[in-house]
């Protein structure tokens, strides 16, 4: 009999030491649940739903046929495509600035951004009715394509080229007069100087 307590009393003293030891607050461990207060929650879901951002600049056609800088605070990611997608998305929106002018019109899209080796993008604009690029000048249309390679080449410094495509096409130009058949590079002496 005495034996018996003994042992049911041992029970006992392990259940409870398990029992506290389950409930003994952890440092290492983040609190969820019924502890955390409402503001706590709110604190995390805002911190949670805020999204980083890098300073990007854009290059829009304005006076002197020139391209002109504009500061833009965009969403960031590690994939390049997802950040020449932006880049290209917020170049196609328009600048802010009241002078400049966005590349081509409004209703233009991306279709796609990928890779095929290396380092060159190839970027796919589309039409939503399937026509080709807006007939244009030279000078024009030097500036509506230098304006795509310029923001794309200058903020991702893993891309070393760009392909222009157009509704799924290589085009031999967009209207007539810039080579698009080959990767282009950066055209740095399209941009004016700010000061």
């Amino acid at each position: 009999m005495t034996r018996n307590r003994v042992l049911i009393a041992i029970a006992i003293a392990g259940l409870v030491g398990v029992l506290a030891w389950l409930s003994w607050p952890r440092s290492n461990e983040s609190t969820t649940g019924p502890e955390m207060s409402g503001s706590e929650a709110a604190d995390d879901t805002e911190l949670s739903s805020q999204v980083e951002t890098w300073p990007a600049t854009l290059y829009f056609p304005g006076e002197g046929d020139l391209l002109f800088p504009e500061s833009q605070e965009l969403p960031t990611s590690l994939d390049p495509a997802d950040r020449v997608s932006t880049l290209v998305t917020s170049l196609l929106a328009g600048p802010r600035t009241e002078h400049l002018s966005a590349p081509l019109p409004a209703e233009i899209q991306i279709r796609k951004v990928y890779w095929i080796d290396g380092r060159i993008a190839y970027l796919d604009l589309e039409s939503p009715d399937g026509t080709p690029p807006p007939v244009s000048g030279s000078t024009r249309e030097m500036l509506t394509v230098y304006s795509l390679v310029n923001t794309v080449l200058l903020n991702v410094p893993e891309i070393e080229g760009l392909v222009l495509l157009w509704n799924g096409r290589q085009l031999r130009t967009f209207a007539g007069h810039v080579d698009t058949m080959r990767p282009l590079s950066a055209k740095l002496d399209l941009i004016a100087r700010t000061q």
